[in-house]
C-alpha cells in the first residue's frame, strides 16, 4: 500500500467521493481500505450519501462528479451556500452548474471550459511537471514536487492580477510551463539530495 503523506487534521467530518458519488461501506467496499489508511492519520472520516447537493457551510462546493440527467446543481443551490462561496464545476463539456447562474451567487467560479474565466485544465501542470522531472533526471514524483508545481502555478498570477475572474493563469500564459518546470526540477533535486536517492 502507498504511504500516505502527513496532512494537518481537517475539520470533521471529511467526505470521500468517487465517480458514483459519496462512498458508503455497504455499497463501495473499496472505501474500507481508505478508511483504514485515513484512520492511521487520525482523520475522523464520516461517509454519507448525498444525492444532489454538496454545499459546505464554509462556502466550498466540491465537484464530486455526480452524474444525473442534465446539470447536478442549479443557481438556487449555489444561493444556499455561505457568502463568498467558491465553486469548482469541472465536468466537461457541461459543468455541474451553469457558470453564469453560479456567478450570480458565488464569489469565484472555475470550470474546465475555455470559454469561461478560471479554466482548470491539466495542461496547466503536466508539460512543466514532466519537463522538470526530465531536467532533474528523476524517476520519482514526490508530494514536494507536486506542491512546488502548484505554488509555481499560483505565483504566475501576480497580486495585482488576481481577482474573482483570474485565480489561475490561462493555459496560454507564456510563463506557465517554464515556471512549473523550474520549480519541479528544483524540488526533485532537493528531494533526491535529502533522501540520498538515485536519479
Amino acid at each position: 500500500m502507498t504511504t500516505l503523506p502527513q496532512y494537518p487534521q481537517p475539520p470533521a467530518p471529511a467526505f470521500l467521493f468517487d465517480l458514483d458519488g459519496t462512498l458508503i461501506d455497504s455499497v463501495y467496499q473499496h472505501v474500507i481500505a481508505w478508511r483504514t489508511a485515513l484512520a492511521r492519520l487520525d482523520i475522523d472520516l464520516s461517509v454519507w450519501r448525498i444525492h444532489r447537493r454538496i454545499g459546505m457551510s464554509g462556502g466550498l462546493f466540491v465537484s464530486a462528479l455526480l452524474r444525473e440527467t442534465g446539470r447536478t446543481l442549479s443557481g438556487d443551490d449555489i444561493a444556499t451556500m455561505a457568502g463568498k462561496a467558491i465553486v469548482f464545476a469541472l465536468a466537461n463539456p457541461d459543468p455541474e452548474v451553469d457558470p453564469d447562474a453560479a456567478s450570480r451567487y458565488a464569489a469565484v467560479v472555475a470550470t474546465g471550459r475555455s470559454d469561461y474565466p478560471n479554466q482548470i485544465n491539466n495542461v496547466l501542470a503536466f508539460p512543466g511537471v514532466f519537463r522538470g522531472l526530465l531536467d532533474a533526471q528523476s524517476r520519482l514524483v514526490t508530494d514536494n514536487m507536486l506542491i512546488a508545481a502548484a505554488q509555481a502555478l499560483a505565483d504566475v498570477v501576480s497580486p495585482d492580477e488576481i481577482g474573482p475572474h483570474y485565480i489561475i493563469p490561462s493555459v496560454f500564459h507564456p510563463d506557465v510551463a517554464s515556471s512549473v518546470a523550474a520549480a519541479v526540477r528544483d524540488a526533485a533535486t532537493a528531494d533526491m539530495g535529502t533522501a540520498g536517492l538515485d536519479r
